[in-house]
């Protein structure tokens, strides 16, 4: 509802448009027959966007009413992970501060191999007047350069990856603790995503970064280009143990998200376990039973439900009883 509150009101083009739109007339850079199409967009656009921006709420419950379930079940989940990772870096809690403090961590590690990759490539450009001066090869002078920077940024990669585990750990878990639409994901399944998710970005980032120190080695070449084979054959390596595992995390638990998973009720899982609804329901307030809302009420998947025993289902009381007759 707040997204399309937001874009319902943008619409309108400002009286700023018919001033950029006459200047760029006089100046030649805007055709004259353009600037009364531009006015007459602005005047149309003034006036019906008022009623635009009024029907978002209209709109809004109308998406809700009409929307498939699947795309409310998804939206669902969506919006309570997102919160919860957006809560993970605000919150003044313990979990909060080693979250941010992974977070600095990699960050300064980042810039460090960027201050290395670009004095590296500044290094290699004065390579050739080295060799003339020491008389030493040039490919040589650019295999030990580049050996130095990727031995230099080794460390900093490393504790990259230990933090980028670290805040897999400690968001995953904030996720499962206090989202109950995350608990019917295993936690293991949630890092094991984020955190190669985190390292391919970081990945791409890098090598966009070091493509002139590549480059360069490259110019060089002989002996200075098995540097950057070797880098080459890392980072495919990396990226596609990360993607792949991605992909296989996706296909066996995220899928079941994208296509759909059989969701009933609370009152239909109560048949199904021959309870209560109020036992069923008290089951995903103890967080015993992965749940997510849907349309305000609470709702659980079928697989969850037959994979739940007897003997972790409680006794209805006498009072649950009686409220359930009365429901």
């Amino acid at each position: 509802k707040t997204s399309l509150q937001v874009g319902t009101g943008m619409p309108q083009m400002g009286e700023f448009s018919l001033a950029i739109a006459k200047v760029g007339v006089d100046k030649a850079v805007v055709s004259a027959p353009l600037y009364p199409i531009i006015a007459l967009v602005v005047a149309i656009t003034s006036f019906t966007t008022p009623y635009i921006s009024r029907s978002a709420n209209s709109l809004a419950d109308f998406l809700e009413r009409r929307s498939p379930r699947l795309i409310r079940e998804y939206e669902s989940s969506l919006t309570d992970w997102l919160a919860t990772v957006r809560g993970a870096f605000s919150r003044d809690s313990d979990s909060a501060r080693k979250v941010q403090g992974a977070f600095r961590v990699i960050l300064v590690n980042l810039l460090i191999m960027l201050v290395l990759a670009t004095s590296g490539t500044f290094a290699l450009r004065s390579a050739e007047a080295l060799s003339n001066i020491i008389n030493i090869p040039t490919d040589f002078i650019g295999f030990i350069i580049g050996s130095s920077v990727l031995l230099l940024c080794l460390p900093c990669f490393l504790v990259i990856g230990g933090n980028i585990r670290k805040l897999a750990h400690e968001v995953t878990r904030s996720m499962i603790r206090s989202r109950k639409s995350a608990k019917k994901w295993r936690q293991e399944t949630l890092q094991s995503v984020l955190r190669d998710s985190i390292t391919v970005m970081l990945v791409i980032f890098l090598v966009l970064w070091f493509t002139p120190f590549i480059t360069a080695l490259i110019s060089i070449g002989d002996l200075a280009t098995i540097i950057p084979i070797i880098v080459f054959g890392l980072v495919v390596l990396l990226v596609y143990r990360s993607v792949s595992n991605i992909h296989r995390q996706v296909e066996t638990t995220f899928g079941q998200v994208l296509i759909g998973e059989d969701y009933i009720t609370t009152s239909e899982a109560a048949t199904i376990l021959g309870t209560k609804k109020n036992t069923v329901e008290k089951l995903v307030n103890e967080e015993k039973l992965p749940a997510v809302k849907i349309d305000g009420n609470w709702c659980v998947t079928r697989q969850s439900i037959e994979e739940i025993s007897q003997p972790d289902i409680p006794c209805p009381s006498e009072s649950e009883e009686k409220q359930d007759e009365d429901d």
